[in-house]
């Protein structure tokens, strides 16, 4: 499990939501519409096919060194660079070139960078550089480095005459430099934000994560929750104590948190009668989907869902943003590692069990 496929799980559900906007010039329009219809098409083709692989990879049906399913959107994407490149100073320019980038989020993230210092330098002040800003947390690990992004950003912050671009600038610098581990900087980024008072949502965004930072990292106690199972009972984070927690979220609609399934089990069945267990979260807005999945590939743990507001409290309460997202805490409740997807999960969990008893 790499970056790429943890990021196309959000990314790849939130450009099918790409909006058809009406630029100025009908042949323009005509043509870049068209992409955007084939994208969708294509890309509906690709998640159906992947998430058909990875069903059958976490079932067991499927030789292990099958390929992944051919994917044939970054041709579709060369085609929406040429019209970029055709509209600009045309009316409709920042329209096509910030829906670009959103598409290029889910496709090729290895060249997000030179896309938006393009939109940096050109639409400072359009509204539609605020789409592309939300994306960048998705994209940044794998163009450029951070203190490329970081630099951009800022400059952007410092050039717009827009309050919200400044501050989804900001807000994007905070989440950089919280992936890194730079925990005083990210801090600044967010404490600033939560200061503004005319945009609450920001505001909250922001004192979300502050939370992460004073409460969601290595070494600190992880949040206590009581939320809901899928049997109709309740599960209280704090009745497993004394047994090593995956804190596993997870949804249908992500293929690559179906994959890894299979991982659950394996390592499940290699510490079976050993102090730990699974506990799983559903995103699933229909918990139906969810149960579905669950009776025909049966994973191991306790599974819970739980729909409040429309989002899951429990996520709402880690910060969880990107899927697959696991915590791994110990018998006292403290977390001990994040994310340790694939073949790092059973070394992790070993990690923190407490030593096997003797056999006589």
């Amino acid at each position: 499990m790499n970056r790429q496929q943890e990021r196309r799980c959000l990314v790849a559900a939130a450009v099918l939501q790409v909006s058809v906007a009406a630029p100025a010039r009908a042949d323009l329009r005509e043509e870049f519409e068209a992409l955007e219809r084939e994208m969708l098409s294509v890309q509906q083709d690709y998640l159906d096919a992947r998430q058909e692989w990875a069903l059958a990879k976490a079932a067991g049906t499927l030789d292990e060194h099958a390929p992944e399913p051919p994917d044939v959107r970054p041709a579709v994407l060369r085609k929406m660079d040429e019209i970029v490149a055709r509209a600009l100073g045309a009316p409709e320019s920042a329209y096509v070139a910030v829906q670009t980038f959103r598409w290029s989020a889910g496709v090729d993230a290895a060249s997000a960078l030179p896309r938006f210092q393009g939109l940096v330098r050109n639409f400072p002040q359009q509204p539609e550089i605020d789409d592309a800003i939300d994306l960048v947390e998705h994209v940044y690990a794998e163009s450029g480095s951070s203190a490329e992004w970081t630099e951009l950003l800022g400059r952007l912050a410092r050039t717009t005459k827009r309050s919200t671009t400044r501050f989804n600038a900001f807000m994007q610098v905070g989440m950089i430099h919280l992936a890194a581990g730079r925990l005083a900087e990210a801090r600044t980024a967010f404490s600033d934000v939560a200061r503004q008072e005319n945009n609450p949502e920001q505001v909250d965004l922001a004192k979300a994560y502050l939370f992460e930072i004073d409460h969601l990292q290595v070494g600190m106690a992880a949040p206590e929750f009581t939320t809901a199972a899928f049997d109709g009972g309740e599960v209280a984070l704090r009745s497993l104590r004394g047994k090593v927690v995956l804190l596993n979220f997870w949804a249908t609609w992500c293929p690559n948190c179906v994959a890894e399934f299979a991982h659950l089990k394996a390592t499940a069945a290699a510490l079976d009668g050993r102090p730990f267990v699974m506990l799983t979260v559903s995103m699933d807005e229909a918990k139906e989907s969810a149960e579905v999945l669950l009776r025909a590939l049966v994973p191991p743990g306790v599974h819970t869902w739980e729909l409040k507001d429309g989002a899951n409290p429990v996520a709402q309460l880690y910060n969880v943003r990107v899927l697959p997202a696991w915590f791994l805490i110990d018998g006292d409740g403290i977390i001990r590692a994040r994310n340790p997807f694939g073949d790092k999960l059973l070394p992790a969990v070993q990690a923190v069990l407490p030593p096997a008893p003797a056999v006589p």
